[in-house]
């Protein structure tokens, strides 16, 4: 209960957010503008029609070919539950809500996940300001509900970065949960997350920077190890690919993501990085904020390799034994602790005063409180002397062996001495008084393995995919809010040394309040940048285009395709599945998108017959073009795409089996010919 009145702002936030989401998403619900919205809406939905057709039927191949495969296959199985009551009673605008409602809780579980890490190492006021700068993001407004797995996925990727902060290189269970974790984001939610896989790596390897032979063994394991229980995951995740027919559609979509991402999306054209960095600017953060962002992740890079390697491999922290059980250990520590005089006579003393306060206690109370002040304030000492190498989970984690950098401070990279560890909580089991918790902490070490990950991630999207689609970057930039955690306490170190002196006290609500104004500022520049920028009135639009001139679209290709369809069978395949289909009597399902540029495997059976496919040709009895598209902007780019040059070529003069049956100003109508792979008797002239 105290728990949840110390948390509660963040409770109303999550709970604000969350009724937001649900309002936007019950804003357009039509399904025949469906595709006007956010996100690959009308493919997804699409995709529940068949999965939850291929359930009825218990026909598997139909439940698995959801053609999405770079997602989960359990992401859809989530949404498929959710919108399935729905899909029943064919209630279209519950089918479109439902999954939105339960992407929305995937939002605000990274709220409350982010706010989890910021309170390892912030106070609650201060992690509440750093989850309002996520919060702040336009891009967290604009993928918050949208039925696409990459908010899925980020939570996923924060939850690694959590686990491996708790472990804070012990190698303990924390660390195999952030694997587990890593795992279930490329299996269960979007195979993109792999990209994050370096994180590990680079975790796995900093403590190998000591170049001795037994740690770089060690490591390279430990990324095998990791790699394959990955794999494992993914494959159990989606049980498809164990089939051979389910694993090349799988290759086959990431061959066409590949190609995809080369050719922006089949539309030949090349996306500047200026482009990139405006789409971050927009949707994500402000330049400036972006741009100390970089610096920072920089910092941490050589925090984690110049630095640690030099304290490691120059003898600051000496070697270590490869598979210490729990007895090596301690001797590990007992000779750390010998390599220092200071500390040496310290633990001695300790031990002796121990042993002469039990004796002491069985002779004469008086004396025993005696030396109990005496000894309390050696006490005091010993943990002073705990508090400045500790971390918060140490004491919970040192269970066996346990890397040297889990001990590395903001000020000092030397092991903990374990041994007057002990000897504290002896002393202070005798007084019958608690051992008081360690401070948080703060090392910023830890945070040298998420910089990899950002950075690695961040760099693939910028400079080897042609495409400046802001979804492909949330989970990135979900971990670079992580960053600024760092950023928090650098500067507030900073601001001290400045500053005059005071009690230990007096410090620590100083340095809260340099973390309280460096958090602030950011939040201030992002909120400021967003208004200035018409982000936030965008991401809260409705629509992005006039429904007024898309209703006329619409009413025009109704009037012109009324005519052809006599038959309640008949499918049509266009660039544009806005209009009044269902007065018609024509459902979404009989209505196929074209993405980018057509490709003839989708409407020409004997193209698509050259490929083995496990699904059934689906004959495709009109094709409806956009004129402002295929033959407007198409001649600007027809010189560097002569495929689908050619396919229009062959569409218009009739080799492929259609032929043109109506043409007004926006649309023209191609109608299929062969009757021997069609829904429809013949098609009507």
């Amino acid at each position: 209960m105290r728990n949840f009145r110390d948390n509660l702002a963040l409770y109303a936030l999550m709970a604000v957010c969350f009724a937001v989401f649900c309002y936007m998403g019950w804003r357009y619900v039509d399904v025949e503008f469906l595709a006007l919205t956010n996100g690959d809406a009308m493919p997804q939905f699409l995709q529940l029609q068949k999965m939850s057709q291929g359930l009825i039927t218990l026909n598997i191949k139909q439940f698995f070919a959801f053609e999405f495969y770079n997602y989960g296959f359990f992401y859809y199985v989530l949404n498929l539950l959710a919108a399935l009551p729905f899909i029943i009673t064919d209630n279209y605008p519950l089918q479109i809500y439902a999954p939105r409602v339960l992407n929305a809780l995937f939002s605000i579980a990274n709220l409350w996940l982010l706010y989890k890490i910021a309170r390892m190492y912030l106070s609650a006021c201060n992690a509440l300001l750093l989850v309002g700068v996520f919060v702040a993001m336009a891009g967290f407004w604009h993928l918050g509900y949208v039925f696409k797995p990459d908010v899925f996925q980020a939570f996923f990727v924060l939850a690694c970065a959590y686990y491996l902060l708790r472990d804070n290189f012990s190698f303990g269970k924390h660390y195999t949960l952030a694997w587990i974790a890593l795992g279930l984001g490329i299996g269960l939610a979007k195979f993109q997350a792999i990209l994050f896989i370096p994180m590990m790596y680079a975790y796995i390897c900093l403590p190998a920077l000591s170049m001795q032979a037994g740690q770089i063994l060690l490591a390279l394991k430990r990324c095998a190890l990791g790699t394959l229980g990955v794999v494992a995951l993914w494959i159990a995740s989606n049980p498809y690919l164990l089939h051979k027919s389910g694993f090349n559609a799988w290759l086959s979509m990431f061959e066409g993501n590949m190609n995809s991402n080369a050719t922006n999306h089949g539309a030949y054209t090349q996306v500047s990085l200026g482009d990139k960095l405006a789409m971050i600017d927009f949707y994500y953060f402000e330049m400036v904020v972006f741009i100390v962002l970089l610096v920072l992740c920089c910092y941490l890079l050589w925090l984690g390799l110049v630095r640690v390697f030099r304290d490691l491999a120059l003898g600051e922290i000496h070697k270590q034994t490869i598979g210490q059980n729990k007895d090596s250990s301690k001797d590990y520590y007992a000779s750390a602790v010998s390599r220092d005089d200071d500390k040496k006579m310290d633990s001695r003393i300790f031990t002796q005063n121990a042993e002469i306060l039990q004796s002491s206690n069985s002779t004469n109370a008086t004396r025993r409180q005696d030396l109990g002040d005496k000894n309390g304030a050696l006490q005091g000492e010993s943990r002073a002397h705990t508090l400045a190498y500790v971390t918060a989970d140490s004491p919970q984690q040192n269970k066996g062996y346990r890397s040297p950098l889990g001990d590395v401070s903001l000020e000092s990279p030397f092991l903990a001495p374990k041994q007057a560890k002990r000897c504290g909580r002896e002393l202070a089991g005798f007084f019958r008084k608690p051992m008081p918790k360690p401070k948080k902490p703060q090392s910023l070490i830890p945070f040298a393995p998420l910089a990899v990950g950002f950075f690695i991630s961040l760099a693939y999207l910028l400079f080897f995919v042609n495409k400046a689609w802001e979804a492909y970057y949330f989970s990135t930039m979900a971990l670079g809010c992580v960053l600024y955690i760092p950023l928090a306490l650098a500067c507030a170190k900073a601001f001290m040394k400045t500053s005059k002196g005071g009690g230990g006290q007096h410090n620590a609500k100083r340095s809260t309040r340099y973390q309280t104004a460096v958090l602030s500022l950011l939040l201030a520049l992002q909120i400021l940048g967003g208004f200035m920028s018409s982000a936030y009135k965008q991401v809260f639009t409705k629509y992005p285009i006039s429904l007024d001139s898309a209703h006329a679209l619409a009413q025009e290709l109704t009037d012109l395709v009324r005519p052809f369809i006599t038959d309640p069978n008949a499918t049509i395949f266009s660039d544009n599945v806005n209009f009044y289909y269902l007065s018609l009597g024509l459902k979404p399902t009989q209505i196929y998108q074209i993405f980018g540029l057509p490709n003839a495997d989708g409407f020409v059976y004997e193209q698509w017959s050259k490929k083995p496919h496990s699904l059934p040709f689906i004959p495709k009895d009109f094709i409806i073009l956009s004129q402002n598209w295929w033959l407007e902007s198409y001649k600007k780019r027809s010189h560097s795409d002569t495929d689908t040059q050619a396919v229009l070529e062959k569409l218009f003069s009739g080799a492929y089996p259609y032929k043109q049956v109506a043409k007004s100003a926006h649309f023209i109508i191609f109608a299929n010919t062969d009757e021997q792979h069609s829904n429809i008797t013949k098609p009507k002239e």
